[in-house]
């Protein structure tokens, strides 16, 4: 299949804020609606779980630049580990969706399905953020963006 390789050849050329474009156009595209994205073949862009089914985070994205270069949701600057955080410490759905306007329950469901898959990496990043709110003198805020 030499046009599929070309085809991914020109994908891993882009840029990183083109390849979310990319990835946003095909999640809405409707001729498409019939394909799980979440179900795909594995390749580097699939995170697997214990019982080795690949799973795809199509609305996942990681900017060098944009927050830190978290995994965040696609046309947010909203990461992973943010979503996380607020539901270990008691938030509901409906309170982050509150929280945050401009998601939806979807993108809810992917940053957990995100996060299950790279549990380390999650924890991780709320480790180091706690840290840094911390660090922080009384009074202040904490960066509104992470810096890793």
């Amino acid at each position: 299949m030499p046009q599929l390789q070309q085809i991914l050849e020109q994908v891993a050329a882009l840029k990183p804020d083109e390849r979310e474009q990319l990835v946003l156009a095909l999640c809405r595209d409707p001729s498409l609606s019939h394909l799980s994205f979440s179900r795909l073949a594995s390749g580097s862009s699939f995170s697997r779980l214990g019982s080795g089914e690949a799973h795809y985070h199509p609305s996942i994205v990681s900017t060098p630049g944009v927050c830190g270069g978290a995994a965040r949701l696609i046309r947010t600057r909203i990461p992973v580990w943010t979503i996380e955080r607020m539901r270990q410490l008691g938030l509901s759905d409906l309170d982050i969706l509150r929280s945050f306007p401009t998601l939806r329950a979807i993108d809810l469901v992917e940053a957990s399905s995100y996060a299950a898959c790279h549990r380390e990496e999650i924890e991780k990043a709320i480790r180091e953020n706690e840290e840094d709110d911390a660090e922080q003198p009384t009074g202040t805020a904490a960066p509104a963006q992470t810096h890793h």
